[in-house]
């Protein structure tokens, strides 16, 4: 299943969003905020588990056909503010559950998270992942939890030398900033934000050539367009700039991790691919700003 859910707010909800049982989801330009999360369930602390912002789960059974599993979906430039609750376990986002079907190659890249509530921001399972670019910020000490393979290991941002831990033990986060002073939490941020230019590419070319079919090291958080069965295009392919040049993307081979575009281009190994922002480099969150 391919789909793209984008340029939604989702506010004042139980849960903000997610992805249950999917693959190839793209979710990017949305604004959750002050979802609460109103799980009953508790762990053995006390604490209520939900995910009141987004998250990504495997389920447990076929729904409609689809089996368990979460796989290679994109949850990308979208703003995550105020979720959860003070005694939730996790607020944020959250990727995958214990004792759930794998959620696995799913990425956080370039989302603005803040001041989301409970004791972990950030969840993530037993699973692989891949989070970068993104922008934190807690009103409380941050936590994430994160649950590697001989168990639950929760890395405290609250300063260097515990990010650095963090990133050495996961991998995960390398370019992403941990602010103390938050933006204005509506979701556009102000001229002066720390979320300006401060994003990564989606993805790099894994070649040099030119012509219009580039090799990338992935293509979960790109999209060729929609079509209704008639063949109505209800979307196009996107825009995308490799540097500064752009392109439109009118097809896309996820076997070979082949972005097709409508021009011809030359690239380097390793240049990034984004989408089309201004500025040095894209913004964090659901807008660009400029």
């Amino acid at each position: 299943v391919e789909a793209v859910v984008q340029n939604n707010i989702v506010y004042e909800n139980q849960k903000g969003m997610g992805v249950t049982q999917g693959e190839w989801t793209i979710m990017r330009r949305n604004v959750i905020r002050d979802n609460r999360g109103q799980h009953i369930t508790k762990d053995v602390e006390g604490r209520r588990r939900n995910a009141g912002g987004f998250w990504y789960s495997g389920g447990r059974h076929y729904h409609l056909g689809a089996p368990p599993g979460s796989r290679n979906n994109a949850f990308v430039h979208n703003t995550v503010v105020r979720n959860g609750w003070e005694t939730s376990t996790w607020g944020g986002i959250q990727h995958g559950i214990p004792g759930y079907p794998t959620a696995e190659g799913n990425r956080f890249l370039n989302n603005l998270v803040q001041g989301n509530l409970g004791t972990h921001p950030i969840y993530v399972g037993r699973t692989p992942a891949f989070l970068d670019g993104n922008l934190y910020h807690g009103k409380q000490p941050f936590g994430a939890l994160w649950v590697g393979p001989d168990g639950k290991a929760t890395y405290d941002f609250a300063d260097a030398k515990s990010r650095a831990a963090y990133q050495r033990a996961t991998g995960q986060d390398t370019h992403s900033q941990f602010i103390e002073s938050p933006t204005d939490g509506a979701g556009r941020p102000a001229a002066a934000s720390p979320a300006i230019d401060a994003g990564q590419p989606l993805t790099r070319t894994t070649t040099a050539a030119a012509g219009t079919a580039i090799s990338v090291a992935d293509t979960s958080c790109f999209t060729a367009g929609l079509k209704t069965r008639t063949g109505e295009v209800v979307m196009p392919g996107d825009e995308i700039m490799i540097g500064k040049t752009m392109a439109r993307v009118v097809d896309i081979d996820r076997a070979k991790t082949i972005l097709t575009v409508d021009k011809k281009l030359s690239w380097q190994k390793g240049d990034g691919v984004s989408y089309r922002y201004q500025g040095s480099a894209p913004d964090v969150g659901a807008f660009e700003v400029r």
